[in-house]
Parts: C-alpha cells; structure tokens; sequence
C-alpha cells in the first residue's frame, strides 16, 4: 500500500480571521457583548468554510504521484527484444548480425511511414508508384535478412534513399492537406511525382544487382549440368 499524506484545510481559520476583521471594520467593537457576538459570528463562517471543504473532499496524494519517475536506460537485453519485435511484425527474425538487424529495424520504420503516408495520399498515381517502392523495398529488405553478407550493398539504399524517400512522401502528403494550389507548394508535388517513377526504377535495379552472384552461380550450375548430359549423352540441347 502506497502511503499517503493528507493536506490538512487551513481556509477555515483564514476565514475566521478575515470574518473577524471585515465584522470588527463594519462596527468597532465597543463593549464584551460585541466581542461575543463578532467572534460568534466569525466562528460560523469558519465551520461553514470547513464544512464545504469537507463536502468537496480533501485532496490526497500519495508518495509515489510526489516522486518524479526517474527515467531508466533499457538494458541491452531490453533493445535486442525491442529490436527482435520490430522484425519479427515484418515476419524477418533477427540474422544474428547486430548491424545488419539494426538497419533493417530502421528500415521497417522508414517503410512504415511511407505506407502511412501513402495510405492518406489522394493522388492515385502517387499511391500507385508508392505501393511498387513499398513491395521492392522489402523484397529488398528480405534479400538482405537471408544473406547478411550483402549489407555493404544496401547500406547505402538504407541509410539514404529510403529516409529521403519518406521524407519525400511525407512531405508531399502534408502538402497536399493544405488543400491549396500555391506556386511553391504544386512545384514541389510535381517534383515529387516526377521523381517517385524514377527512384521505382532504381530501387528495382538495387533488387536486381542483388541477385547477381545468384544468377552468375546459377549460371555455372547449369553450365557444368549441360557437360555432364552431353558427356553421358542424355542431351544434345543446349540450355
């Protein structure tokens, strides 16, 4: 149980005080029986004080509300959960690589405000071209959980187009609220429109590049496949 401390009332006796003095000002007291009579009557004022102050209730406060939380650092074990959480929303599950977990948390973040931002856009061409980045951004974002080796590959994808990227749609959702056709503001949405196609097309090539050693090892496969049928003469075809 919490312990708490009651504000004891004192407005009763500033108001006997201030009774006394507004009735002895209002007639000077002249003899016993006004004494009697101007303290009686202060005396009423004060137990009608108190009687209200009781009616509305004392307030009570306890010692937890009088001490200030202190803020607490979260511990390490803290922000790996966090973090795990965080990817785990996004099906990814943690790659055991710190930093490539943590830029991959950032960029669901980054992502989330995209498709927040996305979804309270009007311009149907906005949304379109933002829901493609959405879908290659995490396509490119699960490339990267599955081989952790490419971080130095999506760094800069990660630490640059996409914060510039919400920025961007963010930005041109807010500008599009204010629900007014001024020079500064339709330049900068068109701008914006013009450049979503574009960064499209270059976060599909980011997707693509990454595949490369993929489809060159690919390659290599099906070639030494092809000798090995030609050899043992079960094909004639090339693949």
């Amino acid at each position: 149980m919490p312990e708490t401390q009651t504000n004891k009332p004192v407005s009763h006796i500033y108001a006997f005080a201030i009774s006394w003095w507004f009735f002895v000002s209002l007639d000077p007291v002249r003899d016993v029986w006004d004494l009697v009579a101007w303290a009686l009557l202060s005396l009423i004022v004060a137990l009608v004080v108190r009687w209200v102050l009781k009616k509305t209730g004392g307030k009570k406060t306890s010692s937890r509300e009088q001490t200030a939380p202190v803020a607490v650092a979260p511990s390490a074990d803290e922000l790996n959960a966090k973090l795990s959480q965080q990817l785990q929303a996004r099906g990814f599950t943690p790659s055991g690589n710190a930093e490539v977990d943590a830029m991959l948390s950032e960029s669901v973040k980054l992502l989330g405000k995209i498709d927040a931002a996305k979804n309270q856009t009007k311009n149907e061409n906005v949304t379109r071209e933002t829901a493609i980045l959405l879908d290659v951004s995490y396509k490119i974002l699960s490339k990267l959980h599955r081989h952790p080796e490419l971080d130095s590959a999506v760094k800069r994808f990660a630490s640059y187009y996409l914060p510039t990227t919400a920025k961007m749609v963010e930005n041109y959702r807010y500008m599009e609220g204010q629900g007014i056709t001024g020079d500064n503001i339709s330049s900068a949405m068109e701008k914006i429109e013009t450049a979503l196609p574009t960064l499209v097309d270059s976060f599909k090539k980011q997707l693509d590049a990454l595949f490369s050693e993929t489809a060159l090892d690919l390659s290599l496969d099906i070639g030494v496949m092809e000798d090995i049928l030609k050899q043992e003469g079960l094909t004639e075809k090339t693949f």
